[in-house]
């Protein structure tokens, strides 16, 4: 007669065999619980380049107003100059919505600024070397933010424009660019400044910028005809409303088999 004792050492040496016959043919399943956490590793509403360059006692940047689904041109009129303060404005290229939770951020910084009540403001390059962090931490995480941050400013020290990456990597330059501008605006920034010694004026500034957006215009499939172009000087930023490019297509007739 079988006992219960006999009973569990049957069934324990049961289960130890159908142990090791797993563990002999290397086959673990493991059963994971549905994830409900889920990051964003495929930016949906996206925005396009962005061009900066500084000028006698200021700087500029412009962007167009684009945002986009693929290559489709889904929104027309995005507002992408942010401006913090009375010195600083800061805008990104990538998903719009993490360009969204990051100007929560700062709006939030700036008003904890503001109830200190130390007559200090917040500068650009404290804003430039707090992004720094909070990408990099990001991307540490495991969880970046989909953005190339430009940020401009004036403050004592004169104008500054800086630029930092979705991993945290940042630099400061006279002329910058994001997205396909990189490649094809970088260099008509650089010619216009180089030739002008770095003494440019705020209206040689806009002209680049505009052939810029102008090339940006004909070259990149996210790109559309409107933009806006931000002034940063001693007295404060300036915001322009939507300028248009006046595109010449006359070269088309000489393209064929399209």
């Amino acid at each position: 007669m079988l006992n219960i004792s006999d009973a569990m050492t049957s069934f324990e040496r049961n289960s130890i065999r159908s142990n090791d016959s797993t563990l002999e043919d290397h086959q673990v399943k493991i059963i994971k619980a549905p994830d409900f956490l889920t990051r964003t590793l495929y930016p949906m509403t996206t925005t396009a380049s962005v061009v900066g360059i500084k000028f006698n006692n200021g700087v500029a940047i412009a962007a167009d107003v684009g945002g986009y689904y693929g290559s489709l041109n889904r929104f027309k009129s995005l507002d992408r100059l942010y401006k913090v303060n009375n010195n600083i404005v800061m805008t990104t290229t990538g998903d719009y919505a993490d360009f969204q939770y990051m100007r929560e951020l700062i709006q939030q910084k700036v008003i904890s600024e503001e109830i200190l009540d130390d007559s200090f403001s917040l500068k650009a390059f404290s804003l430039h070397t707090w992004l720094t962090r909070l990408m990099y931490n990001r991307r540490s995480k495991f969880d970046p933010l989909w953005n190339n941050v430009i940020v401009a400013g004036y403050d004592n020290n004169g104008p500054f424009l800086g630029i930092v990456d979705k991993l945290g990597m940042s630099y400061e330059d006279s002329c910058v660019a994001t997205g396909m501008g990189g490649y094809l605006a970088t260099p008509l920034l650089r010619d216009v400044f180089e030739r002008g010694k770095g003494n440019l004026t705020k209206q040689e500034a806009h002209a680049a910028l505009q052939k810029c957006m102008e090339i940006l215009y004909y070259r990149d499939t996210q790109s559309l005809p409107k933009f806006r172009i931000a002034t940063v000087t001693e007295e404060g930023v300036e915001i322009s409303p939507e300028l248009e490019v006046e595109g010449n297509w006359e070269i088309v007739k000489h393209s064929k088999g399209f």
